[in-house]
């Protein structure tokens, strides 16, 4: 059934409204069908729909024909996705007939005649519908809608929440709009001030560089990002105490314009005219190279005397003459300037005065017969003029061959041969030539430009202009295109694999307008290898602001991102290497991250023995077997890569068969498939001594890079510190394991030496638990009494009781301390003392504690004693006090902590103090810190780690060495631990 005639009227008006030329203006000039979606407007409808109870709810912006929806929450698919609907909708309704502060309200669209015939309703279903126009300059663009599929009586506190969201959206979109107005507004500025032909910058009043345009760039031969945020004085030391100096703060201090030309000195050589504008906000400066200006006004003063004596001294007559124009510009005479000997003489002119005189006063006739006109086109057009010139002088006719050339605003009139044209000839020739000049100093400028540097034509994306560096950058020469869908054949790659679509490319994106900054891309060179590159793109804007051109700069950072991810690589194999505890972890870790890093099919690492004249492989990959046995324990007096690196403690490289043959002919690898062609020999080496070697084994020519030879030089550094305090904590492990057997057969043989004892033990004990019981009785009674249980004591019996409490007490001290004898157990060390330079013994602990400070990022510092000493010490025993100290310290210091090993002498006696940033420890437990199995100050839970016997230990090794191991602590600022040892005799 067709609507009645009343629904297709309103249906009509609806569409007048939407299709109204300033309502699409306004959504045209909003710019948010391109840029107006959002995660604020996908909340906006989400919090709607939710506030109302709605399954759906969504923003749209209405063109003539469609919504297209900036955000949405519950919409079905497909519509979800395509985020588009042809109308007429709802929408179009809510457009035409709502106001912000009377939404469209339907309740039931079925029931309303209006709205039921509306293709959306039935397409999508929609029951109910709310809906608040969204405003742009006045006019309706959009909607915020809410719907519901089963009818439904919309509450006011229903469409007061809708109000309230649509305020919310329409506040987003009006920021939206402003934030890319003047986005706009600053890229218009800057493309002005970059395209002026001025050199332009601006200063703060701190004197620091805020802004620089491309001509300042070329001007003063320096890129931009080398002098933004940087003074002028510290980047142009010559303009300090210069005219530069004085005009630029007389500017600054008297807020007036100065104009003035300055001489900047090499290296830039160079004449500038300047204008400076002072404001708020610093200094304004545009100035221009105005030294060939200078110089062509030198020359021309130069040139003008040289002329004067050249045409004097010649035999062909010449004039100078200046153009006499009117007040239009025209040229209307020519009065005279110059007029040589010979001139007079060839026209017969005597005595005639010629300076400052017209051509018409002098030579009427020669204005009649079109003279004035052929020098006038010379003056106005440059080309010079060369004929035959008839004149009369005393009734006697002369044809002359004359010549004449512009010079400034007037004419040099010759009469002469054709030498003067030569000459003419040879000037333009030189002009020529400083126009070469000019274009070759440009082009050098570009070439020697540490960047690449790219020019395009806009819109089509044509290359116009590119330097050698961009070609060095790519690896390839540059490929000539006309326009941004000839750009495939280029090698930009992204993190997936997938090559750069045309369109994708900075310069195709700066020639649609966007400007980007560091932009980073991924090149592939045709011979495979991949470049990481950062790209800066700009378009360039005409006055009218059309875009005329692109222009991109491009930057090779591969090496800047390698060294980060080396020195990443670096932090996280040294942590992983702090953490090993024994040598086959260490050379584990080692070799497998180096093969892996490093691209080799194998790796090996072979240990110095203890005797020094042999190594042995302790770790291998990736050889063959044979191999590895044939070479697991090898002289280091062999001719060998691995055994000349460990005696010269020099990296051993072998990049090619032909560098094997003539360095060790007697090993050339077999030329069987998995050999190794290549190989590269590091020494391990604490300090000056070589504990081994790492080989790293190529299958093909391979020479590492001057950056790979430093990361694993630097590794095998970090290795060889990790594996020498490994093999120590492997040496003091197997050390105890010794002493504790030793002391397990020293507990047999004291059993048995015991065993006699027995009984006298048993009787000990025996006999104390028999008298103790009686005494412990009598004290009990003796307490009884005087306390008048049995009865009222006097004096003299309590003075008896006293004495009885006395003697009881002492026989029972007495008992105890024979109990105490029994059980006491005496432990005998040997201390084997010599004289030790006292910072020996902090050596070798400082490697082996250093690796476990760096890893947490506290300071370790040695400082070196005022002048020579030395003590009287077991030296293993002295470094074991100094090693705990030291890990103590480290331990309990956060990181960005210090530890400061110092040492003192005073009164015979030598002090090794530790001092520590850490915790600290509280006053009331720092005199039990050296109690066995106690652990105070530092952290009283169980994270800290330890039994709680080192201090304990220390200090008897310190005692059991004459010396004393004492302690002062403030909580929260740190820790002091002093060891002292008696100094050596003569010492």
């Amino acid at each position: 059934m067709a609507p009645p005639e009343t629904d297709l009227a309103a249906h009509r008006e609806v569409q007048d409204v939407v299709r109204d030329a300033a309502r699409l203006e306004a959504l045209r000039a909003s710019g948010l069908r391109n840029d107006g979606e959002g995660p604020e407007l996908e909340r906006i409808a989400r919090l709607a729909a939710r506030a109302l109870g709605a399954p759906a709810a969504f923003l749209s912006l209405v063109d003539e024909s469609c919504d297209h929806y900036l955000a949405s929450h519950g919409l079905p698919e497909p519509l979800a996705t395509t985020r588009q609907l042809t109308g007429p909708t709802l929408c179009h309704h809510t457009i035409a007939v709502a106001t912000p502060a009377e939404p469209l309200v339907i309740g039931d669209t079925a029931a309303d005649p209006r709205y039921r015939d509306v293709p959306t309703v039935r397409s999508l279903g929609v029951a109910a519908y709310v809906g608040v126009p969204l405003l742009w300059d006045g006019q309706a663009i959009g909607a915020l809608c809410a719907i519901d599929v089963v009818p439904r009586a919309w509450s006011d506190d229903d469409v007061a929440a809708m109000r309230d969201a649509a305020a919310a959206a329409q506040h987003a979109l009006e920021l939206r709009g402003l934030a890319r107005q003047a986005a706009d507004a600053h890229r218009r500025v800057a493309s002005v001030l970059s395209s002026i032909s001025d050199a332009f910058f601006t200063l703060d009043r701190q004197w620091r560089f805020t802004f620089v345009n491309d001509r300042a760039e070329q001007v003063l031969l320096r890129r931009r990002d080398g002098l933004l945020r940087r003074t002028i004085w510290d980047e142009f030391p010559a303009a300090v105490d210069s005219a530069f100096d004085r005009e630029y703060r007389r500017a600054m201090a008297t807020g007036e314009p100065v104009a003035f030309d300055a001489y900047y000195p090499p290296p830039l050589d160079a004449w500038y005219e300047v204008r400076a504008y002072p404001g708020p906000e610093g200094l304004a400066v545009y100035f221009q190279d105005v030294t060939a200006r200078r110089r062509a006004a030198a020359a021309l003063a130069e040139s003008e005397a040289r002329f004067r004596t050249v045409q004097d001294a010649s035999t062909d007559g010449s004039f100078l003459a200046h153009a006499v124009r009117d007040a239009l510009g025209r040229i209307v005479d020519l009065r005279f300037v110059y007029a040589n000997a010979a001139a007079r003489e060839i026209l017969g002119l005597g005595d005639v005065p010629v300076v400052d005189r017209t051509l018409s006063e002098l030579f009427p006739a020669s204005v009649a017969e079109g003279r004035l006109a052929v020098y006038a086109r010379v003056i106005e057009t440059g080309e010079p003029w060369l004929g035959q010139v008839a004149y009369a002088h005393h009734g006697v006719q002369r044809g002359l061959r004359a010549t004449a050339v512009k010079v400034g605003d007037g004419v040099h009139i010759a009469f002469a041969d054709l030498s003067e044209r030569i000459r003419a000839a040879e000037e333009r020739e030189r002009l020529l030539l400083a126009l070469q000049e000019e274009r070759a100093v440009r082009d050098a400028v570009n070439a020697q430009m540490p960047a690449g540097l790219i020019v395009v034509e806009a819109p089509s994306g044509r290359l116009l202009y590119w330097n050698h560096e961009t070609e060095r950058l790519f690896g390839h020469p540059m490929i000539p295109v006309d326009e941004v869908s000839e750009y495939g054949p280029y090698g930009g790659v992204h993190a997936d694999g997938r090559r750069f679509a045309p369109q994708e490319y900075p310069i195709a994106r700066a020639v649609r307008g966007e400007v980007l900054d560091q932009f980073p891309l991924t090149y592939q060179r045709p011979d495979g290898t991949m470049v990481r590159l950062s790209v800066n793109a700009t378009p360039v804007r005409d006055a009218a602001g059309t875009i005329t051109h692109a222009v991109c700069t491009i930057m090779d950072v591969t090496a800047r991102e390698r060294a980060a991810e080396r020195t990443r690589q670096l932090q996280v194999v040294s942590a992983a290497l702090a953490a090993a505890v024994t040598p086959a972890d260490v050379t584990e870790l080692f070799v497998s991250h180096a093969v892996e890093t490093i691209g080799a099919f194998g790796g090996s690492l072979a240990l110095v023995e203890g005797d020094g004249t042999h190594a042995a492989f302790a770790h291998a990959v990736g050889y063959d077997a044979a191999d590895v046995a044939r070479w697991q324990r090898f002289p280091i007096a062999l001719a060998t890569p691995f055994g000349d690196a460990i005696r010269t403690g020099e990296t051993i490289a072998l990049a090619t068969r032909d560098e094997w043959l003539a360095r060790y002919p007697h090993l050339v690898p077999a030329d069987r498939p998995h050999a190794c062609e290549s190989l590269l020999a590091l020494p391990l080496l604490v300090g000056d001594r070589a504990i081994g070697v790492v080989g790293l084994g190529f299958h093909g020519a391979r020479g590492p890079s001057a950056d790979e030879r430093t990361y694993l030089q630097t590794l095998a550094g970090i290795t060889a510190q990790a594996l020498d305090r490994a093999r120590a904590y492997e040496g003091e492990h197997v050390a105890r394991a010794e002493a504790e057997e030793a002391r397990h057969r020293a507990e047999v043989t004291r059993r048995e030496a015991e065993l006699a004892n027995s009984v006298k033990a048993q009787f000990l004990a025996t006999m104390s638990h028999e008298l103790r019981t009686p005494l412990n009785a009598i004290g009990g009674y003796t307490q009884l009494l005087e306390m008048g249980v049995h009865g009222p004591v006097t004096g003299a019996q309590s003075e008896a009781l006293a004495r009885v409490q006395r003697s009881q007490q002492h026989l029972l001290g007495l008992i105890n301390s024979v109990l105490n004898y029994a059980k006491l157990e005496a432990g005998k060390i040997t201390y084997e003392l010599t004289s030790v330079p006292a910072p020996e013994i902090v050596r070798a602990v400082e490697a082996l504690v250093a690796p476990q400070a760096r890893a947490k990022g506290v300071v370790l510092t040695v400082e070196e004693p005022a002048a020579p000493l030395a003590v009287r010490a077991d030296l293993e025993k002295a470094r074991q006090v100094v090693l705990n100290l030291l890990s103590n310290a480290v331990k309990f210091t956060a990181g960005g902590g210090r530890v400061t090993v110092a040492f003192a002498r005073a009164d015979g006696m030598a002090t090794i103090a530790v001092r520590d940033t850490g915790r600290g420890i509280p006053a009331d437990q720092l005199p039990r810190v050296f109690d066995p199995f106690v652990q105070v100050g530092r952290r009283l839970t169980s994270e800290d780690e330890g039994t709680g016997l080192g201090l304990a230990i220390s200090r008897d090794l310190a005692r059991g060495m004459g010396g004393d191991l004492t302690a002062e602590s403030a909580e929260g600022v740190g820790s002091t631990f002093r060891f002292t040892l008696p100094v050596a005799t003569g010492a």
